[in-house]
């Protein structure tokens, strides 16, 4: 007599089904689950087991973060993050998992593909980044911690790659957003210059734009112009 297979593990009151653990870090696990109502996928971040009690609460308030941050993102329309669906509580009623919009199925990292890419579709990377980097300060959110390495992308149509801003668990909320946004800027100065160039941003001041990108449009060159003396400007 063969034994019944395992109960599949469900979340928020069976609303979603666990599938399997998609990544994990040093705090919090993201499991690939679905929507059992519609079928679809999507991702629950959970706080790990075996934390002690100091870093399980900061785990619970990193997470409380980026979900306030990914909702407010969210009801502004922004679609360069994570769209928020919920957050449910564990057994002991505190904030235990982030449920947000699964994984596109051509989602890639750009760190580790953008120099195969024409440069019209490098620009429309730099020009979705400003653009939620705008949303975000406009409702006083400031990244903090802005990398090539925090993007991905996903083409949505034949040749547009969308992109989405990762590690909202690091933001601030702040009051004054010029005071703050410097971070963003310094992030955005070396995206853009990396993008533009296809070259790291340190060999920026030995090779200028012009050189590195020759026959670009002069608004091209402001741009990356304005990244190097952002980046090798000391802050204020």
């Amino acid at each position: 007599m063969t034994s019944a297979p395992p109960a599949a593990q469900t979340i928020c009151d069976g609303r979603f089904e666990i599938i399997g653990e998609h990544s994990r870090e040093s705090s919090t696990a993201t499991m690939l689950a679905s929507d059992v109502a519609t079928g679809r996928q999507v991702y629950a971040k959970r706080i790990r087991d075996g934390l002690s009690r100091t870093d399980r609460a900061e785990s619970r308030d990193r997470l409380g973060r980026e979900a306030e941050v990914l909702r407010r993102l969210s009801e502004r329309g922004c679609v360069n993050v994570l769209r928020f669906i919920d957050t449910c509580a564990g057994p002991d009623g505190e904030l235990d998992w982030l449920v947000t919009e699964g994984p596109a199925p051509t989602s890639r990292s750009v760190i580790e593909n953008y120099r195969y890419w024409p440069l019209a579709e490098r620009l429309g990377i730099v020009a979705e980044c400003f653009e939620c980097l705008s949303v975000a300060h406009a409702a006083g959110i400031v990244h903090g911690d802005l990398t090539l390495g925090r993007l991905d992308y996903a083409y949505t149509g034949p040749t547009h790659p969308r992109l989405k801003i990762n590690g909202w668990e690091v933001a601030e909320f702040v009051e004054d957003v010029a005071e703050w946004s410097e971070r963003d800027l310094l992030g955005a100065a070396e995206i853009v210059y990396a993008l533009l160039t296809l070259q790291p941003f340190e060999q920026a001041r030995a090779r200028p734009l012009r050189e590195a990108l020759p026959g670009a449009p002069d608004a091209f060159h402001d741009l990356c112009d304005w990244a190097v003396s952002l980046r090798f400007s000391p802050l204020p």
